[in-house]
């Protein structure tokens, strides 16, 4: 079957190539970075990439439709070295960024128009986040540490999301999106100009029931089952995928000022594989995050100095309810002994968080060798938790509790409320010392009103090395801040919070190369290695502690081959091999290797087809899992689009896992020896989605 795979992927990527006339190549490289992209994200200031002080890769819109993603996660399995990968909390989405595998993933940054993304109990995304793709100008990533701009949390990674403006969205669109496993997505883009102002607005909604056939044969209660009868265990049974999830977005801009308004609403969404591993489908989580962004510029001197102000307030409230453990199950509770539920074992947690911020940013330009940026920011967060649950409280009545009984307020509750304040300054100076060389120092202080200080440098030395190769060399320091879950958890199952915990710290060091031999093909490689220290370890029931160190190193290699007029070929591939520094071991579950390959074949003016290959190897299982290897996997996509199929009209048709590859994360838990779910996480089988887009002018 393999075989038949693979060579019906070749058909599809050089059966073009056989039928169309190859271009010679083009020698003459005048004009060849003309239309080079700019990013942002590398130094806080736009920059074309080949000349950015770090490993970046920048994400279109166009490269999103052609490898018909259809959310953020999905769009993200294009950049080397980060693969998406499956928690074991709720499945939530873990972005691995060169073996930086954890489970709750707070080490990467996500920001939305310059907005962060997380929650401040986890530290990472919120949980079951998903972002739909429709209103995506562009995606930049970077791998590697981006403190220095930054600040707390960007340790692996930095991935910074652009919405469209009113300047992106030349004609305004609507579209319509249905696909397998009960899906049902609509959008609408419009922008334009109103009273003087540019105005641009955005509503997706999507609901989905999720793939039944992700079928797990055991859970967390099978293995308690072995002592009851009757057993109560749901398993064998489908992970619960289902959501509902409206998304939306205002922005307003003039001439100095802009304000995005934004709002994330969350409902119905299922629970994975459970909150203790066993298979609940009955609870589910609910959560809005909304909020508002100030911009405006202060000062403006020509191109020599200017002087912008940010201010940005949002507020995160989620609610969950949880049937951790089936109806007529019961559960061990140490001290309290072994506790019966007849209507199951039920916690329904909800947290609400208030995020406020402001930044002063100046940028120095009067020197014609000399790019400066200054910043001074704080950040104000709190946190406020509120719980009913039947379990693990005072009040048993002859061992069987009453009802649930709400422990806001109460030494029961699985976190204390609590808040953080946290201010920063940063520097950073882009001097170009010769005509070929550049160098990128900063330097960023911050302090946290829980644990103290950290101070993080950069360094990158950006050399031309010829009129079609550039060289960097670089280093940086990133840190991460401990969750208030992990400060501050305390009645939990699973985690119990540490408020003597330090922040996470990384050095990286890359040597990057971007070679240009004609107009037709980029070539890029990248070699890294770095150190982390004072790693959080968080067990089963075991006080959270900074007991681990990990070292990394490796390298990714980028290749675009535009092969014809019509006809392209974009691919990568990342090896990385991380290491446990105490038990010299592999760290689990990250793949060590990845190959990704995309197609684009522009049939004629309206008609392109894409075939997009993602190859996941190599993943190791944890120390004294005593299972199988993880098996590797390869999954092809197909995506065909027709433009104006009628005037103004697009069709598109996407297939994912089109040879129905049986594709599986690998499952964690409570002690390696015995997963609570042995078989591991089934990802999504084949599906197939028929996309309708309508562009129409105000």
């Amino acid at each position: 079957m393999k075989d038949v795979k693979l060579l019906l992927l070749s058909i599809l990527i050089y059966c073009p190539l056989v039928v169309a006339q190859i271009e010679d190549d083009v020698d003459d490289l005048t004009g060849l970075y003309d239309d080079e992209e700019l990013i942002s994200i590398a130094t806080g200031t736009q920059k074309q990439a080949r000349f950015a002080p770090s490993v970046a890769t920048v994400i279109l819109a166009e490269d999103i439709i052609q490898s018909g993603a259809r959310t953020l996660d999905e769009a993200l399995e294009m950049v080397p070295g980060l693969h998406v990968s499956s928690s074991f909390n709720r499945q939530d989405a873990i972005y691995s960024i060169r073996g930086i595998h954890t489970g709750q993933n707070p080490q990467v940054l996500l920001l939305i128009d310059g907005v962060q993304i997380a929650q401040l109990f986890s530290g990472a995304r919120p949980y079951n986040y998903s972002l739909p793709v429709a209103n995506i100008d562009r995606i930049e990533v970077i791998r590697g540490p981006g403190s220095a701009v930054y600040g707390a949390d960007a340790f692996a990674g930095v991935i910074s999301v652009t919405t469209k403006t009113s300047r992106q969205i030349t004609q305004n669109e609507g579209g319509v999106r249905v696909g397998s496993f009960d899906t049902r997505e609509a959008w609408l883009n419009v922008g334009g100009q109103l009273g003087g102002l540019n105005v641009s607005a955005s509503i997706q909604h999507v609901t989905t029931g999720g793939d039944s056939t992700r079928v797990v044969d055991q859970d967390a209660q099978s293995q308690a089952d072995i002592s009851l009868i009757p057993a109560t265990s749901l398993a064998p049974g489908e992970l619960s995928t289902n959501h509902e999830l409206l998304n939306s977005k205002l922005k307003i801009a003039a001439d100095k000022w802009s304000i995005d308004i934004f709002s994330w609403n969350l409902a119905n969404a299922g629970l994975g594989t459970g909150g203790l591993q066993s298979l609940d489908y009955v609870g589910g989580d609910s959560s809005d995050f909304a909020g508002i962004s100030f911009e405006t510029v202060l000062l403006d001197m020509n191109d020599d100095w200017s002087i912008k102000g940010r201010l940005d307030s949002s507020i995160f409230n989620q609610d969950a309810e949880f049937v951790l453990r089936p109806p007529g199950s019961s559960f061990n509770f140490g001290p309290f002994g072994i506790q019966a539920f007849p209507e199951g074992m039920i916690g329904n947690p909800n947290i609400l968080e208030k995020t406020y911020s402001g930044e002063v940013t100046s940028f120095y330009r009067g020197h014609p060798d000399h790019n400066v940026r200054l910043a001074i920011g704080f950040r104000t967060q709190e946190l406020t938790a509120g719980e009913t649950k039947n379990f693990a409280t005072p009040n048993f009545i002859s061992g069987d509790f009453v009802s649930l009984i709400n422990v806001k307020g109460t030494p029961d509750i699985f976190i204390r409320d609590d808040e953080r304040e946290h201010y920063y300054v940063s520097a950073q100076n882009e001097w170009r010392f010769a005509n070929d060389w550049e160098l990128t120092a900063g330097v960023r202080y911050d302090t946290f009103t829980q644990f103290g200080d950290s101070i993080n440098p950069r360094l990158a030395l950006v050399w031309s090395t010829a009129h079609n190769l550039t060289s960097k060399f670089l280093y940086g320091r990133a840190f991460r801040a401990p969750s208030f879950s992990e400060l501050f958890a305390q009645n939990n199952l699973a985690l119990v919070g540490n408020p003597d915990l330090e922040p996470e710290t990384i050095d990286t060091y890359e040597v990057a190369f971007d070679y240009r031999p004609n107009q037709n093909v980029d070539l890029k490689l990248n070699l890294f290695l770095y150190q982390i220290k004072d790693l959080v370890e968080a067990q089963f029931g075991v006080l959270a502690a900074n007991n681990l160190e990990q070292s990394g190193r490796g390298f990714e290699f980028e290749a675009e081959w535009r092969a014809t007029k019509n006809f392209k070929l974009i691919g990568n591939y990342a090896w990385q091999n991380a290491e446990d520094d105490d038990t010299n071991t592999d760290v689990p579950n990250a793949p060590q290797q990845q190959l990704y390959l995309r197609s684009v074949w522009e049939v004629d003016n309206n008609i392109t087809a894409s075939a997009v290959l993602n190859w996941v190897a190599d993943r190791e299982r944890s120390v004294g899992d005593l299972r199988s290897d993880i098996d590797d996997y390869t999954v092809v996509d197909l995506v065909v689009q027709y433009r104006n199929l009628i005037d103004g009209l697009d069709i598109s048709l996407i297939g994912k896992n089109v040879f129905d590859e049986d594709v599986r994360e690998p499952s964690t838990g409570q002690f390696p020896s015995m997963p609570e779910i042995p078989g591991d996480y089934p990802l999504e089988g084949s599906s197939a989605t028929i996309e309708f887009k309508y562009n129409f002018d105000s």
